[in-house]
């Protein structure tokens, strides 16, 4: 008799444990790593009343968070195309949304053209320019946060993510400080416009950031590269003719080889900030420009692998 009662026990313990398991924090979406939202909103502001430009904030339908992480989005194409409506750019977004960060995707000062970008001296001014705008836009939300906070943002956990184009503009907002030391000729550039915070608004708030995502970007010099800056993750081709992977001019492809603008793509990049001690991580792929992304812009299935590796990147950082 006694075996007859002891067997119900053990099975009543069994499926206790069972239940136990299924509520176990493995089983449970994590904030910011997993997809925890399903609806997302966007909300449209001119960020530079300088330049009347905007930016397109997603966040979470019924997230009721007030200290969310942010992620500033900038677009590629070349500094001479490509929208905040950039159909990744969009993606990201949304998907960032969904994992519980505010995200929102910039306009930026481009060229008039191609053919603007193969003067080095115009092509680096519109540089230095889009540069003060991807600060600008994180000073907006610094701003955002000191008057009412509508948008709900943590101030201290500001990222900055771009492709191509867009990934210049992340990494040297990551990298380059106030206190760097530029050549005589860039900190001519430099201080013809705007100087180091640019002047596309939102004065007398950090540009800081928390870290930086750079998708097959460049900067236009390793001696940047302190032993304080932001943590960053670099993705990029190892054949990219656009922005190049290691150290040369930029549209190699299109020019035969143009002296235009010298950068430094992801694989020295990693190498310097690991030198330095910051927290960095290199994914090279074969191919070449933004292999992640299609011919209109849509993130293709290496897309899925770029997007999953940003969003641990950011998430421990946090």
């Amino acid at each position: 008799m006694k075996r007859i009662y002891f067997l119900p026990i053990v099975f009543a313990i069994a499926f206790i444990f069972q239940a136990c398991e299924k509520d176990t924090p493995e089983d449970t979406p994590q904030l910011y790593m997993d997809e925890v939202f399903t609806s997302v909103t966007k909300t449209t502001v001119t960020y530079s009343d300088t330049f009347g430009f905007e930016m397109d904030i997603y966040s979470a339908f019924g997230d009721t968070e007030t200290n969310r992480p942010v992620v500033i989005l900038a677009h590629g194409g070349g500094f001479f195309a490509g929208t905040k409506e950039n159909p990744a750019m969009i993606r990201l977004a949304e998907n960032l949304a969904k994992r519980g960060y505010v995200a929102a995707s910039i306009t930026y000062h481009l060229a008039s053209g191609f053919a603007e970008m193969l003067d080095s001296n115009r092509a680096t001014a519109l540089v230095m320019k889009a540069i003060g705008d991807g600060r600008a836009a994180i000073r907006y939300m610094r701003k955002s946060a000191a008057n009412g906070n509508v948008f709900g943002i943590n101030p201290d956990k500001i990222f900055i993510a771009g492709n191509s184009a867009g990934a210049v503009i992340a990494l040297h907002v990551g990298f380059f400080d106030a206190q760097d030391n530029l050549t005589p000729r860039l900190d001519s550039i430099m201080n013809a416009n705007g100087g180091f915070e640019g002047f596309s608004g939102n004065d007398g708030y950090s540009s800081a950031v928390s870290g930086a995502v750079n998708m097959a970007g460049g900067i236009v010099r390793l001696s940047l590269i302190d032993s304080d800056d932001a943590p960053v993750i670099s993705f990029h081709g190892v054949d990219d003719d656009v922005v190049p992977a290691n150290c040369d001019d930029v549209f190699t492809g299109a020019t035969g080889g143009l002296d235009v603008v010298n950068l430094c793509g992801s694989i020295p990049i990693h190498n310097k900030a690991t030198s330095m001690s910051i927290n960095s991580k290199l994914n090279t792929y074969p191919g070449g420009h933004v292999p992640w992304v299609d011919a209109i812009g849509e993130g293709n299935e290496l897309f899925d692998e770029v997007e999953q590796k940003s969003f641990e990147f950011l998430y421990e950082n946090l």
